[in-house]
């Protein structure tokens, strides 16, 4: 319904596409949020929110890491230090993968 009142509002786009890709999985719509992000950037490509959003959707959606991290540097880059948590982790994710996958660790009592 905010889509159809404000359609051309960066700040309505985005915060849709997070709503739809954090909604629970059997409501959850990647390609509505997608849509939405890719408006919402157009709108306002330098927005740290959007580009923060962007980076999440191609990190879990689409597993564009390269496209991922671009956008959580920018995203940090405008003041979303969320976006340099998410840079860090995935950076650090693919540096450790190796590493962390060659252990079993049991933390039962």
């Amino acid at each position: 319904e905010a889509l159809k009142l404000r359609d051309n509002c960066a700040h309505i786009n985005i915060r849709c596409a997070q709503g739809f890709s954090k909604l629970a999985y059997q409501y959850r719509d990647w390609e509505l949020a997608k849509e939405c992000c890719a408006k919402a950037l157009a709108l306002a490509p330098n927005n740290a929110m959007a580009n923060h959003v962007a980076g999440s959707i191609y990190e879990r959606y689409d597993k564009d890491l390269e496209r991922a991290k671009k956008h959580y540097q920018m995203a940090g880059e405008q003041g979303a230090y969320g976006a340099y948590m998410d840079l860090f982790r995935l950076k650090y994710s693919e540096v450790n993968h190796s590493y962390i996958s060659e252990y079993h660790y049991d933390f039962s009592p």
